[in-house]
């Protein structure tokens, strides 16, 4: 491992609007969200946002996001996935960052469809309510 790996990630907060365009916010009709951003020493973060939207509206707003035309792969829908995906992502990830973002990571897997999609530089996991407006984003910048 690197230094910059052996390095505990930061945790700060951020807002849903520091993170997407102001066109998908409208879209969202969402106020000030409030989320948690962990960043590492090697320049890659995550944010995690907890919100009330319409699925609908959350997967075309997402899936029309902005991606680098240099990108090498991008979606421009939001694909399901399995829920297992979620078991094996959070293997990868270090433990602060399980705790931080806990209601994703803990979140009861069964009351939600996941969803992903990539707009490099970043990647989008979407746990909406299959039963509710409930929304948890986890938005994963790749470098």
């Amino acid at each position: 491992r690197t230094t910059h790996e052996l390095l505990p990630p930061l945790v700060v907060r951020t807002t849903l609007a520091d993170t997407l365009p102001d066109k998908a916010i409208q879209n969202l009709r969402l106020g000030n969200v409030q989320g948690i951003k962990v960043k590492y020493a090697t320049g890659r973060y995550t944010s995690y946002f907890d919100y009330e939207a319409d699925r609908g509206i959350v997967l075309n707003t997402i899936g029309k996001l902005p991606f680098s035309r240099h990108a090498p792969l991008a979606d421009t829908t939001c694909r399901r996935i399995p829920n297992e995906s979620i078991k094996f992502m959070k293997s990868l990830v270090s433990a602060e960052e399980q705790e931080t973002g806990i209601l994703f990571w803990n979140a009861d897997i069964s009351e939600f469809d996941v969803y992903e999609c990539f707009k490099a530089p970043f990647k989008h996991t979407l746990l909406i309510g299959k039963k509710t407006t409930r929304v948890i984003h986890r938005i994963e910048y790749t470098g």
